[in-house]
């Protein structure tokens, strides 16, 4: 007889072996936890969630029992309303809380490879706001679990959602990256755009944890073993920084990165200026030693890139100038 944790562990694992086959999906496919639990809301409910302004749609009884697409946005920002509501106070309940992020974050991944032969009036949009709560069930999650008082559910927390085989902050990162790329297609302004590449740079996803976890706690010289090769250790964590934050600036670059053909930039001086413009709202995190630091950005792989020059306050000082096979042409 499979045990409540051998079926959470089952769940992660569908979860990770069918984002290794990422295709075009002719039908929309949604975790059975979140229809089962939207089922029965009240109206007085859905006036509380007010789906209009988070996702554009008006969320009524029948909505929630569509099968297509704005069914699924419905279901999700209700599901992801009513997950905020149960707050965590045991271990079962902490169970229940990581199996709801498992079910968003697999019904995230159906709605990504969603893409019908013939498609709804402003498909893409939806699509992306209905992604967007089902990603965000899981930082709602994650949210959860990080104030937790008690160290036994702490413990807890830590061996359900991060372990060999799973990391929920992770994923609720990766899904909210694929929020960023669906929104390209979408009528989203640029505005709405911005306030989705901020929950990436926001939470800090990609960086790695455990090495800033290490320099806060005082043990960053465990990194090598003596000053000389510390030097080298901290110089590689500042490239895992700063590449990781530059990966949450992908929208501000994608502009710029149109403007580059395939053999040839027209006008590279229009090219340059678009980076710099772009380059100076960065903020990096906090860098390893007081100096400036050099970095080339890749912005079109083998083809084109450009130097920024970083200052110990994580502001850029200096843009250009563009490098690569193509600036030379």
């Amino acid at each position: 007889m499979l045990t409540s944790k051998k079926i959470l562990t089952a769940s992660i694992f569908s979860l990770i072996f069918s984002s290794l086959s990422i295709q075009a999906q002719r039908t929309l496919s949604e975790d059975e936890m979140i229809r089962l639990r939207t089922q029965h809301v009240s109206s007085g409910f859905l006036k509380q969630v007010d789906a209009m302004k988070t996702i554009g749609i008006e969320c009524s009884k029948s909505t929630l029992q569509s099968s297509l697409l704005e069914g699924v946005a419905c279901r999700s920002v209700v599901f992801r309303k009513l997950e905020r509501n149960k707050k965590v106070k045991s271990k079962q309940r902490l169970k229940k809380k990581v199996e709801s992020a498992v079910a968003a974050l697999k019904t995230a991944e159906s709605i990504a490879e969603y893409s019908p032969v013939v498609k709804e009036p402003n498909f893409a949009t939806t699509k992306t706001r209905a992604h967007q709560q089902t990603c965000g069930v899981a930082f709602d999650a994650y949210d959860d679990i990080r104030q937790l008082k008690s160290a036994s559910l702490k413990s807890y927390a830590k061996e359900l959602t991060q372990n060999k085989d799973f990391n929920l902050f992770d994923a609720a990162c990766r899904c909210a990256q694929s929020t960023i790329a669906i929104a390209e297609g979408s009528t989203l302004n640029i505005e709405e755009k911005s306030r989705l590449q901020n929950v990436i740079t926001s939470r800090k996803c990609f960086l790695d944890h455990d090495k800033v976890y290490q320099e806060k706690s005082g043990q960053a010289a465990n990194f090598e073993g003596n000053s000389e090769r510390f030097g080298k250790s901290a110089t590689m964590n500042n490239d895992t920084k700063i590449s990781g934050y530059i990966k949450t600036q992908e929208l501000s670059l994608k502009r710029c990165r149109d403007k580059v053909g395939k053999t040839k930039i027209k006008d590279k001086k229009a090219v340059e200026k678009c980076v710099c413009s772009a380059s100076q709202k960065w903020r990096f995190p906090k860098l390893d030693g007081e100096g400036n630091i050099s970095y080339n950005v890749n912005l079109v792989p083998k083809r084109v890139g450009f130097d920024i020059l970083i200052g110990p306050k994580g502001k850029v000082k200096k843009c250009g100038p563009l490098t690569g096979p193509l600036s030379r042409r």
